[in-house]
This record gives structure tokens, sequence and C-alpha cells, in this order.
């Protein structure tokens, strides 16, 4: 573990004892994969709920020393690490070697939703099940059963009408299209949200209390959703083994989760960000990202933050010791920066020490660490502005 000061504004500093490597999955409310092609929608949840425009946030995903993406009608392909710790098969291609550039997910077509955690990853599928690969220890999975990685995506077992989903550390959550969500995995810190604390489940358990949420966010041990009232509740490290309301949030359309940073993009375009229980009860309260206006889209990691602003450019902030924030330097910022040479980007992910944003056209664009291939150029060089991932589109 690594003592790391995060700035997360102007004369705003977060210190906690983070991860070397942080984890960050923003799940944005569903969508159609043909988005890809056609740009945001508005949809509706089946329980009324009017979600806000988004754009194609769930079709790319940061993390551990891993990125996955959709492609084409909802095919997964992922690059980066195969191997970690005592994890294997987190690219769900049967093998377990690593790939500087993207291979694809075994099995897995027609999702809708993908997320990557730090040694196994999931997809939601258009007719509301989910598959998942690598790590099972905790039973992250959710096959009803703990045991070795799994090299190729499993189904998780009795779960329907999944829409999104999210990948933490150890355990994993979908959002339910009634407005609901399930969890499995680890629940040691209580990151599960259905009462209990320290112990694992590798079934989905109903999130105790949740309903009307229309997103979903996994940091590492803890978990967040979005409610259609715009509020934003939270649950495990530090916050308790149900949902809680984050006190301050409020008119928030997006949510981005890692630990022990989680982020919310408000309606009039900024981003509030807090402290989301490293130790601490309550969170620390919400503050405003200086210097941000008209953001689309955001991800967090744990010593850094990124948004996407309307006109397509993007904007990131906190360490830069890979130069994850896209600048041209390694730099640490305590201010938002311009993602150098970036347009066009309608979704954006970050695991803390890469970062990737889909564009427009489908194409996609990665830049920091890359000792694993993560970044998807074919190569294992650390690049501080961003690279086109091969084979996109």
């Amino acid at each position: 573990m690594t003592r790391v000061r995060v700035v997360l504004a102007a004369c705003v500093v977060v210190s906690a004892w983070l991860p070397a490597v942080g984890i960050a999955h923003a799940t944005a409310p569903v969508y159609d994969v043909t988005l890809l092609k056609a740009g945001p929608i508005e949809v509706t949840a089946s329980h009324g709920a009017s979600l806000a425009t988004v754009a194609v946030q769930n079709t790319i995903s940061a993390g551990g020393d891993d990125t996955c993406a959709l492609v084409g009608e909802g095919s997964g392909r992922c690059w980066g690490s195969n191997s970690r710790y005592a994890a294997q098969g987190m690219l769900g291609n049967g093998t377990t070697t690593d790939s500087s550039v993207p291979v694809a997910v075994t099995g897995v077509t027609g999702a809708v939703a993908i997320s990557v955690g730090d040694i196994h990853s999931c997809a939601v599928i258009k007719d509301g099940t989910a598959r998942c690969w690598g790590d099972n220890y905790a039973g992250e999975l959710g096959t009803g059963a703990w045991g070795g990685p799994q090299l190729t995506p499993v189904t998780v077992t009795d779960l329907r009408s999944a829409v999104a989903i999210t990948s933490g550390a150890n355990h994993t959550c979908a959002l339910i299209r009634d407005g609901t969500a399930r969890c499995w995995g680890s629940s040691y810190f209580g990151q599960l949200g259905d009462g209990h604390s320290y112990d694992n489940y590798p079934s989905p358990r109903k999130v105790v209390g949740l309903t009307r949420a229309v997103a979903i966010s996994a940091g590492g041990d803890d978990t967040c959703a979005l409610l259609d009232n715009r509020t934003v509740s939270c649950w495990g490290k530090g916050l308790g083994s149900t949902p809680a309301v984050i006190s301050g949030v409020t008119d928030a359309l997006a949510i981005a989760v890692s630990d022990p940073l989680a982020c919310a993009r408000l309606a009039d375009g900024t981003v509030s960000c807090w402290e989301n229980g490293w130790g601490t009860a309550p969170p620390a309260q919400p503050v405003k990202i200086a210097g941000l206006s008209g953001v689309t889209a955001i991800a967090v990691g744990a010593v850094n933050g990124c948004a996407v602003i309307s006109d397509g450019a993007a904007r990131c902030w906190g360490s830069n010791g890979w130069g994850q924030l896209g600048d041209g330097t390694t730099t640490d910022s305590s201010t938002p920066v311009t993602v150098s040479g970036l347009s066009r980007a309608v979704a954006i992910t970050t695991d803390g020490t890469h970062t990737c944003a889909r564009l427009r056209d489908a194409s996609l664009r990665c830049w920091g660490l890359n000792s694993r291939g993560q970044l998807g150029d074919g190569t294992t060089i650390d690049r501080p502005v961003p690279v086109a991932v091969i084979g996109f589109p």
C-alpha cells in the first residue's frame, strides 16, 4: 500500500491509504448498443423513470492492467494483462497470455454493457443475463460456487433482466430493469449492500432497500447507485452494508466510483467529487472540481479523474506519473488539463494509471501506463498522449 495525496480541486486535498493501482468503473444508465453508430438517445426504464440522455459509457472499461470494449453488435474485445497475482484469464479468450492488441472474448456477443474489475470482468447480454470471467476466489463471477479462475466467460446464476453491470476489486453488481440491484462476491466491507459483512457470496443477492436506481458503479470495495430523483446512495467500505444517501449530492445525472474517490456529473454540466468512505463515515462533503463545465461523461480512479466535454474534448486531473492525464507530460495537476489531440469523445474510463476514450466514430484512444499492453496499440510503451487502439472500429 502506498500513501498518496490526491488533489480534487484547488485548495481541497483528500489523503488516504490507497492501493498502488486504482480501479474505476463508471457505469452510465443503460443504452442500446446501436448508439455506437447512432449517438446518444433518451431511454426510459420500465419502472417509469426517465433517464438522462447519455453517451456510450457502458461500452468501454479499464481496470487493473486491462481494458475491454464492445464492438459491432455487442461482441467483447479485451487487451492487456491476462495473469495478475494468482488470477488468470482476465482477457476471457481461453489463454493466460497478455495481449497488447484487442482479442475476442470467447462467447460474448449481443452484449450491451461491459465492466472490468481488478482481476475479473463481466458483460450484460441483451437478454438480461450476464457473463463473467477471470478470478473467482470470492465468488465474483456469480456462478454459485467459489473456485479457481475462469479463462472464458461463465453465466451468472439466477440473474435476470439486468441492464448494466459494474465490477469492483472482488465483487460485482448488476442493475435490474425494475430499478433494483443484485451484487455478488466479496462482502467483507459490506459492498454487496445486502446487510452482511465479512463473508463471500457466489450468487447474486438483492441490495437492501434500493429501488428506482438508474445507474450503478463499483469501486474497489464500495458501490454506489444513482436514483431517478438524481440523488446518490452508496454502501461498502466505511459506508455500511446497506445503501445510504450521500449528503450534498443532488441533481446528479451520472456517477463514477473508485477507492476512495467518487464523482457525480451534475445536471448543470459540472462535477462534484467526494472521499467515498476510505475508513470514514459519513463520507467527506462533496466538492466541485474547478474549471469543469459542459461535462457529458466522467470517470475516476484512485488517484485521478477525467471528464468528456460537450465539444468532444476531454480533461483530466490528479496523478500523472505514467502520463494518464494525456497532456503530453508526467506532471501531476490539481486542476483539469486538456487531453492532447483528443476530439469527438463520447465516453471515457480510467483505472488510475491508464485512461481510454471512445470517439463518436466508435474508434478508441488510450494513454498512460502500458506495461502489460493495456493501451492496445501493439506495444508496451507508456504513452503520455492518446494513441489509437488497434482494430477499432
